[in-house]
């Protein structure tokens, strides 16, 4: 028996995250790993590490995204989503090497349905935290970011990553609070690890 069920209006649906990545990353046709770390298509790069001369960029974007929230939060979610572009200042710019990242256990990294990521790695001290990314094969650097967990990172994980971005010159970037992360310490990095926890 068919029953006509009223039609929701486009418009009336509403998006669970206000901002994207525009870039998405390249994908592999190789088959998925046994060792592997995955990620939602929509948290690639929420939370980034970047090169810190786009600091005063940076600034302005978290300007632009904290009033297009503001003029877009409808209730539990948004009307629009913003699309972040790349930085002036790309991480695959720079140099970095994979041999200078945090000697974590790595893994392969699979986005959305399973689908490998070209290049993609996961690094973790066995928590649910990871620092995932691209490299190409010489392990040259093309992007990096973090993806949180329920429950507190690791004291060392919070020490690698601090003692990392201020080796390297990174800034850490959380779009999903809209914030600069302070790095300083990993007393600060875990005060903000706090937010993801879940109680």
């Amino acid at each position: 028996m068919l029953y006509n069920m009223p039609m929701m209006d486009p418009k009336e649906l509403l998006f669970s995250l206000p901002t994207l990545c525009d870039s998405a990353p390249a994908i592999d046709d190789a088959p998925p790993s046994n060792n592997q770390r995955s990620l939602h298509e929509d948290d690639w790069r929420q939370i980034e590490l970047v090169v810190r001369t786009n600091l005063a960029y940076i600034e302005k974007e978290l300007e632009r995204l904290a009033a297009f929230k503001q003029q877009h939060r409808r209730g539990p979610g948004w009307t629009d989503v913003y699309i972040r572009p790349e930085h002036p200042t790309t991480l695959a710019s720079v140099g970095l090497q994979s041999d200078s990242l945090p000697a974590f256990s790595a893994s392969a990294l699979t986005i959305g349905m399973g689908d490998m990521v070209k290049g993609g790695f996961a690094l973790s001290d066995g928590g649910e935290w990871f620092l995932y990314g691209q490299r190409t094969e010489n392990g040259h650097i093309l992007h990096l970011a973090v993806s949180p967990g329920h429950t507190l990172p690791s004291e060392s994980f919070a020490r690698a990553l601090s003692q990392f971005a201020q080796t390297a010159g990174l800034l850490l970037v959380d779009w999903y609070a809209g914030a600069l992360v302070d790095t300083s310490s990993a007393k600060s990095v875990l005060a903000w690890a706090g937010r993801y926890q879940r109680h």
